[in-house]
C-alpha cells in the first residue's frame, strides 16, 4: 500500500511482484486514491524488463485503470511528481480517509 507514491529501481521478482500489487489497488482505488508509480531507470524499465511498456498497454486497452505512470532517469522528475501529488492530497484531506476513517 502506497499512501504518497511509489519509485521502483531496477529489480527482479520482488519488484515485479510489488508493481503488479501496487497496480491493482490503485486499478481498483483500493485504499480510495490512486497514487504516482515512478519508474527510475528508462533503459531498465523499457527494454531489459518492459513492465512500463507493458502497463501503458494495458491501460490503452482498459485492462487497468487509474494508474499514473511516470518513466525517467532523472531524480528530479521523481521528485517534482512525488511533490505534485503531495500537494493535490493536501489540498484534498479526504484523499486519505475510507468510510471517514484517516489512512496512514
Amino acid at each position: 500500500m502506497s499512501f504518497g507514491g511509489i519509485v521502483f529501481t531496477p529489480g527482479s521478482a520482488g519488484t515485479l511482484q510489488e508493481i503488479f500489487q501496487n497496480a491493482v489497488q490503485n486499478h481498483y482505488l483500493s485504499f480510495g486514491f490512486s497514487s504516482p508509480m515512478i519508474f527510475l531507470g528508462n533503459k531498465f524499465w523499457s527494454a531489459d524488463i518492459p513492465i512500463y511498456p507493458l502497463l501503458q498497454g494495458l491501460m490503452e486497452v482498459g485492462q487497468y485503470k487509474n494508474l499514473s505512470l511516470t518513466l525517467t532517469d532523472d531524480s528530479a522528475v521523481v521528485a517534482q511528481r512525488l511533490l505534485e501529488f503531495l500537494d493535490k492530497t493536501k489540498n484534498n484531506p479526504e484523499a486519505f480517509k475510507i468510510d471517514g476513517v484517516k489512512l496512514g
